[in-house]
Parts: structure tokens; C-alpha cells; sequence
């Protein structure tokens, strides 16, 4: 299949020219990085807290059915509604919606999401781009998006979901465990903390307990999950 972005694209980030890169851009690395067209040849795709569109347009490029990418961010929705402009993908949309609001017209067979997940005391905007805030635990918009899974996901669906270890592993699979989900870990690796979050002291006093290392040199691991029904239920 001919994609229309170059291979030269994503190393470019001609998509996030247009808009920040996020806290941790190199989470969205490694989806890229999994993301191929087998992953996506043919599915209907729906891509939650989307940003500035980056992995939509790579999923369409890929070879997607369809792609929905949402974020309840109106900024975020303009610069992909942008990058959208610069390429002719059919079936790419974007919709500014928070995941408890958003009603789909169906199912999807891959969800995407590189869901914000940094423990913070009180909102900060880290770019200018209005305040981050996801709780104390940097896991509500996870725990909202897996409540919302069973309809989301078409019977054989898979949600890939980005999840650090800043926001608790462990309530997540107690979650899943109740929803009837199984997961699989496909990828990880290990990030230190960035000057825009570790340059400011009182951060680092809120999130030193869930960090290993010396002081200075913190890091902290993320993983990428593929979440699916349980077998017993796939089958019925």
C-alpha cells in the first residue's frame, strides 16, 4: 500500500511542529514504533486525548478503515483539525469531546490512548497551552476511558493503552480484572523526569515517592498495554 507521508515524517514531526510535543514525547515514540499497518490495516480506529493529532494521521497513513480522534482540548482539536488540512486521508475526523461525553456512531477494533497521566498537587500549564490537571494520581482520564471500554470496543476489539507508573499500575488491572479485560504488556522503557517538571521543587517533593533514583537523576517507566475481552467472553 502507498502511504501518503514520508518515512521522513515522523522523525520530522511535521505533525507536532504545530503544537507542543506533550510532558513525555517519547511515549507517543513508542506507539509509533508499534504502530504498523498490521496493527491497522482495515480497522476502525478511535484515538483518546488525541492532541495534535499525530498518531490519527498515523493510523490513517497505516491503513486504517477509519480514524475518530477525540480530545476534550479545543487547542489541541485546532492544530489537528490543521494537520489534517495538509493531507487528504479519507475518514480522518476529529471531535472535541471528553471520553465520559463522547457517543459513537460504533464500535472500534483499536483504541489508542496516550492518555496524560502525571500526578500533580493542583493544575499547571507546563506550555502555555492551559492547565494540566488529571487528579492527584494522574489517573482519571484512564479510569474514565476504561469504563467506557465495554462499548467502545467492537467483540475482537484492543485497546493500546500508554500507562506510566507514576499512576498506579495496580488499580488499573483491578479495574480491568472487574470489566472482564485481560491485558498484555508489548513494549516499555525507562524516562527520566524533564527539566519542565523537575525544575520545579515542589513537584518533585509531590512525586518523589512514586520515583527511582538519586536526587537529580530521577526516572520513573512507562508501558504499553494491549487490553482485550477475556477469552471465556470473546467466545460468547
Amino acid at each position: 500500500m502507498m502511504m501518503k507521508l514520508s518515512a521522513s515524517y515522523y522523525q520530522e514531526d511535521k505533525v507536532i511542529r504545530k503544537g507542543s510535543k506533550g510532558i513525555f514525547p517519547e511515549m507517543s515514540d513508542l506507539l509509533l514504533r508499534n504502530l504498523n499497518s498490521a496493527a491497522v490495516q482495515n480497522q476502525r480506529v478511535l484515538d483518546v486525548g488525541c492532541g495534535n493529532g499525530l498518531l490519527s494521521l498515523a493510523a490513517a497513513d497505516r491503513g486504517a478503515r477509519s480514524v475518530t480522534g477525540l480530545d476534550a482540548n479545543p487547542q489541541a482539536i485546532y492544530w489537528a483539525q490543521q494537520a489534517k488540512a495538509d493531507y487528504h486521508f479519507e475518514d480522518l475526523n476529529f471531535t472535541l469531546s471528553r471520553i465520559e461525553d463522547f457517543t459513537p456512531e460504533q464500535r472500534f477494533d483499536l483504541v489508542l490512548c496516550n492518555a496524560a497521566q502525571l500526578p500533580l498537587p493542583r493544575p499547571y500549564d507546563f506550555f502555555g497551552e492551559g492547565p494540566y490537571f488529571v487528579g492527584l494520581d494522574g489517573r482519571s482520564m484512564i479510569e474514565a476511558l476504561l469504563n467506557r471500554l465495554p462499548e467502545l470496543l467492537a467483540p475482537q476489539g484492543k485497546l493500546w493503552l500508554i500507562h506510566t507508573d507514576l499512576a498506579q499500575m495496580l488499580p488499573t488491572l483491578r479495574q480491568l480484572h472487574a470489566l472482564h479485560f485481560q491485558y498484555e504488556v508489548l513494549d516499555g522503557m525507562r524516562l527520566p523526569l524533564y527539566a519542565h517538571v523537575a525544575q520545579r521543587p515542589e513537584l518533585i517533593e509531590y512525586l518523589q515517592p512514586k520515583l527511582s533514583g538519586r536526587p537529580g537523576d530521577y526516572y520513573f517507566r512507562f508501558y504499553l498495554l494491549e487490553i482485550s475481552r477475556q477469552n471465556e467472553l470473546v467466545k460468547g
